[in-house]
């Protein structure tokens, strides 16, 4: 052993003073100062990994460096070797007497904090003792307690802030602490500390709050029932209406337990004037809308409330019919449950257009620019298809929802598809003839003004025929006009069945025309012959014949239907004139 080896009685005493720190230490070195070799006393069997023991007849500073190497975390090294320089140790423990360090060590690859502490037993700088001891558990407890109460420190002074005015309060005593951090309630005269926070607070309430709300705050900051509320429910709220700068102003009241115990109270008070007003400016607005609504619903069927964006909605409705459908007051996804429930309750001939303008993209398409669009159609109401019509538009000043009406106009619709077809049939009577079912002289003039502008646009391309009966004064002087009408009806007749594609007129009396475009144009000729064929067999058997003159507009020749009339009026009158003469 080297000269500063310990004697037989020197190891003893420091033996017995090792063992006396290895009750709280995991491992000790008894240290020579002068030639590094040291003693090592050890319990814990983690330590044992260093291969400390070993070593323990080497130089204690060199194995500190060796183990600082490999096992200290990096963050953390250099500061370990700084501490346990040999010079700057041995200075520290002749100025001090003792040097401690916590640094991390890397143990089974798992970071961990040590404690290690240096100190001369005694007045003799010959020897030293270092004691290490695992210290991680205590440190990341403490780690954590500092990491929790920062957070809740920064959440305290967050919340503090929006607070105008806090009391911290003991719940037996009484006893209270003031925060103020409003200018407005540094007008109440409230003391900064007080030794009866709840009789205070009556004489406070009774002066300062607004008279509707005087018998609630009585009732709710009496002490018994304030415990009561938030041992029930973890907190108290209350909104109300104090004085402040002369004036009422709504203010809200937070009461919880104090987080540091049970015997505190903290009350916080925010004024929330700007905002309870905005809400109850909200409010109001809502309950006239909900009026509108409940006004406009007596006049329609169902109306929808969409959230086009979440596609939820809200519905209205005020008819017996739309409440059997068991339709849900609110919903969650509008285009698809009205997609499931049109296919139930759509007469089905409509289901395809009310399918498609229901599908969502279709729906807003629809809405286009103008934020807006109707669509009629049937819906089976009290067993029978009723027309409704549908009502979309955005609502004003909020482009995220659409208000969607639907309302029951089957009565005028069915009026007014009635008067249509009383207008149809009186329109259909005026352009047919009611004795041979052609066409009357006012479908001709219709037609007539129709050519004539395919005239003026060089775009016309026709034939007219006139037609006169032959005799037909003769058959009703002798024989009476229900023969005259018989005959003329088998004329009409006849003209049908030639010209089945073309439409026949009877321009009055016995006279007709018949206006050829198209094919029948191209074959004008054929149906003239067919005609004359037919007109021959007639005069064969006694019937009336016919005088048929046609002709074709000629842009060259023709300035107008007229020109054309005229035309085919001199090629009657030739043939008629042809067949009396035979």
């Amino acid at each position: 052993m080297a000269q500063n080896a310990l004697n037989t009685d020197e190891q003893t005493l420091h033996s017995d003073i090792a063992l006396a720190f290895a009750s709280a230490y995991d491992i000790i070195y008894l240290v020579d100062s002068e030639s590094g070799q040291f003693t090592q006393f050890s319990t814990s069997e983690r330590f044992e990994k260093l291969g400390l023991t070993e070593m323990k007849n080497g130089d204690f500073f060199d194995v500190v460096n060796q183990v600082a190497q490999r096992a200290i975390h990096n963050e953390d090294r250099q500061k370990l070797l700084r501490v346990t320089n040999k010079q700057t140790l041995m200075q520290e423990l002749e100025k001090n007497g003792s040097v401690t360090l916590t640094y991390r060590q890397v143990i089974n690859g798992r970071e961990e904090y040590i404690n290690l502490l240096a100190l001369v037993p005694g007045n003799d700088l010959q020897h030293f003792v270092v004691a290490i001891r695992n210290v991680d558990a205590q440190v990341r407890r403490e780690q954590e307690k500092e990491q929790k109460s920062a957070i809740y420190n920064r959440l305290a002074l967050s919340l503090a802030g929006r607070y105008e005015i806090i009391y911290d309060i003991d719940i037996h005593t009484g006893e209270y602490i003031q925060y103020d951090s409003g200018s407005g309630y540094g007008e109440l005269d409230i003391n900064v500390r007080g030794e009866d926070f709840f009789t205070n607070a009556r004489e406070d309430i009774k002066s300062l709050i607004h008279p509707d709300d005087l018998e609630k705050m009585l009732r709710e900051i009496d002490r018994d029932s304030l415990l009561d509320s938030i041992d029930k429910n973890g907190s108290l709220s209350l909104t109300y209406r104090q004085l402040i700068n002369g004036s009422y102003q709504y203010v809200t009241l937070l009461a919880v337990r104090s987080r540091s115990g049970d015997d505190h109270i903290i009350i916080g008070v925010i004024n929330v004037d700007a905002q309870q007003r905005r809400v109850m400016s909200i409010q109001q607005k809502t309950m006239t809308l909900n009026r509108i609504i409940q006004a406009l619903a007596s006049h329609f069927e169902v109306i929808y409330c969409v959230n086009i964006c979440t596609d939820e909605y809200e519905q209205y409705s005020a008819s017996k019919g739309f409440s059997e459908f068991n339709i849900a007051q609110k919903g969650k996804d509008f285009f698809n449950e009205s997609l499931n429930n049109i296919r139930i309750y759509i007469y089905e001939e409509d289901y395809p257009l009310l399918a498609s303008a229901m599908q969502k993209e279709n729906f807003l398409e629809c809405l286009g620019s103008n934020g807006a669009f109707t669509l009629k159609y049937r819906l089976m109401l009290d067993g029978r298809p009723q027309f409704v019509t549908l009502f979309a538009v955005r609502a004003p000043e909020d482009p995220d929802h659409v208000i969607i009406a639907v309302v029951n106009v089957d009565t005028v619709t069915r009026k007014e598809i009635a008067i249509i077809e009383a207008r149809d049939n009186a329109i259909d009577m005026m352009n047919h003839d009611p004795l041979t079912g052609l066409y009357s002289k006012h479908a001709y003039d219709d037609k007539a003004a129709e050519l004539e502008k395919q005239i003026f646009n060089d775009a016309a391309e026709f034939s007219l025929i006139i037609i006169d009966v032959n005799d037909l004064k003769t058959v009703n002087d002798s024989q009476g006009h229900s023969e005259g009408d018989r005959q003329l009806r088998a004329v009409g007749m006849l003209l049908s069945e030639v010209f089945r594609n073309c439409p026949v007129y009877r321009l009055g009396g016995d006279e007709f025309a018949v206006i050829l475009q198209g094919q029948d144009n191209e074959h004008g000729e054929e149906l003239i012959a067919q005609l004359s064929e037919k007109n021959e067999h007639n005069k064969l058997k006694g019937k009336l014949t016919l005088a048929v003159g046609m002709a074709s507009y000629d842009p060259l020749r023709d300035n107008d239907l007229g020109d054309v009339f005229e035309r085919a009026d001199r090629a009657m009158y030739k043939q008629k004139r042809r067949l009396k003469q035979q």
